[in-house]
């Protein structure tokens, strides 16, 4: 390599061994992965008995069970894969292949992702693959929990054909979401609670555990919905819950300790609604509750679920534990994000909307399965291609462009002009790391600053849709940025690959201008 620069992401600057990684943790990052280790331990020592649970509820029910679950495999492998965090999905993938430091989120998908890695190269796809099973094994013990509550057998057959093919669902299964594998674990444990069985309420808390260690909310709606489910059966709390309540506490204590550090240097920082949250109270959650967004969550499985609550009373218990459960994600929730982290608790409404469809009489439940499928069509819309999905798929098409080792490759960075605001620049840096490739990765300004270092095995730039991404004012040039316009003008390219990609629109921060298209292209350096 020629020039005098250091690449902001070089393949030996960021081992990936469990040793290495050691050296760099803190002591309560350290506490926290071991725990999350722990959690993970359990709760896979605890899979056995979950499958067993779930093949007593639902071998009554086979005939309807097994092909809805059939199809739900089939539907949930096809779907195409695509990444929701808007970009940032590739800093999750990057800080689970290494493991600085515990991300916002706590430790728990961290570890899980990390072991994965540790059998197969990090890769987002890989990510996605994982959650793709995890989505259709969860359908098992949310099923098998739904049987234990009694409902009809037809609302059992109802639940499961609607959990298979509600496009909510399936979308979501082929994602790097981490409530996906945090709802596996947490219909499990549910599951677990459910039984008199000795020694399941252990087996149990480690699984609600793990979910707790997932994603922060779960750390308060695990012990929510555990509650909702012994008042249903009419459990008197005794001794022995409350040593399983202290064990769950000791297990994510460290994980809400996390969280609510993270919250207030995000107040600090003006970055969370902390403070127009609880003015507000309750009604702040109405406009972001995924079970009145018709273009989301099919209405009539709404209305149907609402309907319950004239039922018996742990069915609205259950309703009001779901609306806690949304009023927990308020404190930082982008619009964008309401699909990805209330799909699980849409599932739970779903099967009581399926409840009281089975209730209703034979010609009234002929009109109302009529408009839950009506009802259900505008859904689709959340299978639209976007902007950013075609961006993750250019990336990756150009980047296998790349020699295997010993290339530079320019992108745009986060240290890049102009201030990114919320514009998500984060890359999937392990894809330039071995065993992928060994490949050096520059800032566009750094590299020019630097003189325009070369690479033995060539040079290469990439301009994707980021190039036009900022925050706009509805004035501003629809012009790709200085600092990639520049790049690409400065210096002789040779394309390698190039595309017109149409505009799909805005996506909910406005960062895209009013162009037809987007010209992206991985170029290289003329010799």
């Amino acid at each position: 390599m020629t020039g005098a620069a250091v690449p902001i992401d070089y393949a030996g600057s960021a081992p990936t061994a469990w040793a290495a990684q050691l050296t760099w943790w803190s002591p309560t990052d350290a506490v926290q992965f071991a725990l999350a280790a722990l959690g993970l331990l359990l709760a896979l020592m605890a899979a056995p008995r979950v499958l067993t649970t779930v093949f007593a509820a639902l071998k009554p029910h086979a005939r309807a069970v097994v092909p809805a679950l059939a199809l739900a495999l089939v539907l949930r492998l096809l779907v195409p894969a695509r990444l929701v965090m808007l970009f940032s999905g590739y800093e999750l993938v990057d800080r689970s292949a290494v493991l600085l430091a515990v991300h916002r989120y706590g430790a728990g998908s961290q570890v899980l992702h990390r072991l994965l890695f540790a059998l197969l190269p990090p890769d987002h796809a890989t990510l996605v693959g994982l959650h793709r099973a995890a989505s259709w094994l969860a359908l098992g013990p949310l099923l098998a929990w739904f049987v234990r509550w009694q409902p009809p057998r037809l609302a059992v057959a109802i639940a499961a054909f609607a959990l298979a093919t509600l496009p909510l669902l399936v979308r979501d299964a082929a994602t790097e979401s981490i409530l996906v594998v945090g709802a596996l674990w947490l219909w499990s444990g549910l599951l677990l609670l459910e039984t008199d069985r000795r020694g399941d309420g252990w087996r149990a808390v480690a699984l609600l555990a793990a979910a707790g260690m997932t994603r922060p909310e779960l750390a308060i709606v695990a012990p929510l919905l555990g509650f909702c489910l012994l008042r249903r059966r009419g459990v008197k709390l005794e001794r022995d819950h409350a040593w399983l309540a202290l064990l769950f506490a000791l297990l994510v204590a460290p994980q809400v300790w996390h969280t609510v550090e993270r919250m207030a240097q995000d107040a600090a920082q003006g970055s969370n609604r902390l403070d127009k949250l609880f003015p507000l109270g309750p009604l702040a959650v109405v406009g972001s509750f995924l079970p009145f967004w018709p273009l989301a969550f099919p209405l009539v499985w709404t209305l149907l679920a609402l309907h319950g609550l004239r039922g018996q009373p742990w069915r609205r218990n259950l309703l009001l534990a779901t609306y806690a459960w949304a009023f927990s994600l308020l404190v930082d929730l982008p619009q964008t994000s309401v699909p990805r982290l209330e799909a699980p608790l849409a599932a739970l409404w779903l099967l009581l909307g399926a409840w009281h469809l089975a209730e209703l009489p034979v010609a009234a439940q002929r009109w109302a399965a009529g408009l839950v499928v009506l009802s259900t069509l505008p859904t689709l819309w959340l299978f639209a291609p976007t902007n950013e999905d075609d961006s993750e798929r250019f990336t990756r098409v150009a980047l296998a462009q790349l020699p295997a080792r010993d290339a530079c490759l320019v992108t745009l960075h986060e240290s890049d002009p102009p201030d990114k605001g919320k514009v998500q620049r984060a890359f999937p840096d392990y894809l330039l790391r071995p065993p992928h490739r060994t490949t050096a990765r520059y800032a566009m300004q750094q590299w020019q600053q630097a003189g325009a270092p070369r690479c033995p095995a060539g040079t290469f730039l990439l301009v994707e849709h980021r190039c036009w991404a900022i925050y706009r004012h509805p004035a501003a040039a629809p012009a790709m940025l200085p600092i990639c316009s520049e790049t690409l003008a400065n210096h002789h390219w040779l394309p390698v690959l190039q595309e017109s990609a149409p505009n799909r629109g805005q996506n909910e921060y406005g960062w895209y201008p009013d162009v037809a298209a987007f010209q992206l292209g991985l170029y290289r350096l003329a010799p």
